[in-house]
């Protein structure tokens, strides 16, 4: 699967694909697979305030606590851009599935309309993540492999 890394901060953004000679298990890398250190690969432009301290991305991020108070931009978030996309495409769904009372989107609650906080940002004092970057998957980038006995 490959996936596109996005800094949030600058827009910068590298492609990251799993390397050939690793196992089956999505959990398990060869040392020289892109996969394990996604942040890594994503090369921020000076001067656009993102982190270009020479240090491992990941590690840091890795290490913060999370559990974050409000959101610095509550109107402007991706993250909470992405939680109202994901809602209205789930009952644009449950819409197509009328009378499937069993459809997880029937028990989604709507977002707020501004992002409640509790993420980690850059700008909060709390939290190591020194740049947050978005990771997509690539549409049909996926293999999809048939379980045994189906």
């Amino acid at each position: 699967m490959a996936y596109l890394l996005t800094c949030d901060g600058c827009g910068a953004h590298a492609v990251a694909e799993e390397h050939p000679d690793c196992p089956p298990d999505p959990n398990v890398h060869i040392a020289a697979c892109q996969m394990n250190n996604l942040d890594g690969l994503v090369q921020c432009r000076p001067g656009f305030g993102c982190c270009e301290d020479d240090h491992d991305h990941a590690a840091a991020a890795n290490s913060c606590k999370g559990g974050h108070g409000a959101c610095p931009e509550p109107e402007s978030c991706a993250l909470h851009a992405s939680v109202k996309a994901h809602f209205e495409a789930a009952q644009a769904q449950l819409a197509d599935h009328d009378g499937q009372a069993e459809h997880f989107a029937a028990t989604l609650e709507a977002p707020p309309d501004t992002c409640r906080g509790g993420h980690c940002h850059k700008d909060l004092a709390d939290c190591a993540v020194c740049r947050p970057i978005t990771i997509l998957g690539l549409r049909g980038s996926a293999v999809l492999t048939p379980a045994a006995g189906v």
